[in-house]
């Protein structure tokens, strides 16, 4: 949909009958990586990770493992993929694979007996380098950490164990991370942290949601931060918008079905 037109409504990339979850559109824009969920029979436990056009026409499948495949997230230049995958009765891992699928690797294999998900890229950074952040879920608990795109150079950046944290994207300038946190008094609210660690700080803390806010992707130029939220009616996820410093939010979506996992594209 287009934001910028007071009007808009949703248009569907797929017809009615072909289920799809966690698109997420290429750099360009020309592409989108989503998930299809397999049926559960009793022995498959499978999702795989499929790319289309932007039409949703010329779908090709990325994966291929056996496991839940999922939360496909582009890096800036379009030619990685990082990606979730679990294996039944495993821990979860964060995987790269070149926009293709192949050579698909596993970065957190050595943070053992920890479920690790929802990766998002940082944009280049000064070094032209590029670091990929993730929750990595821990004795109850659920840490932020970043790494570089090989694997290398793992940081911690939140660490307090009273808060569950979870799916991280960074701000366009790569300073900050904004997240969901949850906790005592606390429950899937937005929050911002530094992408070096440090305290963090409620993104709206004037305007408390009576409900959870989940998935945050924050807008190409900065100003804007997408999520999804129960707040309108209890019932149905709605995508809602709110300007970086906490302040304007607004609904974007408003028809009685469920809508999540938003991301961001340029107008074409």
């Amino acid at each position: 949909m287009d934001i910028t037109d007071p009007a808009a409504v949703a248009m569907p990339v797929f017809p009615p009958g072909r289920p799809a979850a966690h698109g997420a559109p290429s750099p360009d824009g020309s592409r989108i990586a989503f998930v299809v969920h397999r049926e559960w029979n009793g022995s498959s436990w499978q999702s795989m990770i499929f790319v289309a056009d932007r039409d949703g026409s010329d779908s090709r499948q990325l994966t291929s493992r056996a496991a839940r495949n999922t939360e496909p997230a582009w890096s800036p230049d379009g030619r990685q993929i990082a990606f979730t995958s679990q294996v039944l009765g495993e821990a979860a891992d964060v995987w790269i694979m070149n926009s293709d699928g192949s050579d698909a690797v596993n970065l957190t294999a050595n943070q053992p007996d920890s479920s690790k998900r929802s990766p998002a890229w940082s944009p280049q950074l000064a070094d032209g380098s590029y670091r990929i952040a993730y929750s990595l879920e821990q004795g109850g608990s659920s840490y932020l950490w970043t790494m570089r795109a090989d694997g290398t150079e793992k940081r911690i950046i939140t660490s307090d164990p009273s808060y569950f944290d979870s799916e991280p994207a960074w701000s366009p300038d790569g300073r900050s991370l904004v997240f969901q946190r949850t906790g005592i008094a606390t429950f899937g609210d937005l929050h911002l942290v530094s992408s070096t660690g440090g305290p963090a700080r409620a993104l709206m803390p004037g305007n408390v949601l009576a409900r959870g806010q989940f998935g945050p992707a924050w807008s190409p130029d900065g100003r804007l931060i997408a999520f999804t939220s129960k707040h309108a009616d209890g019932e149905h996820y709605q995508i809602w918008t709110v300007w970086s410093d906490g302040t304007r939010l607004v609904r974007r979506t408003s028809e009685t079905k469920s809508h999540a996992d938003p991301a961001w594209t340029m107008k074409r």
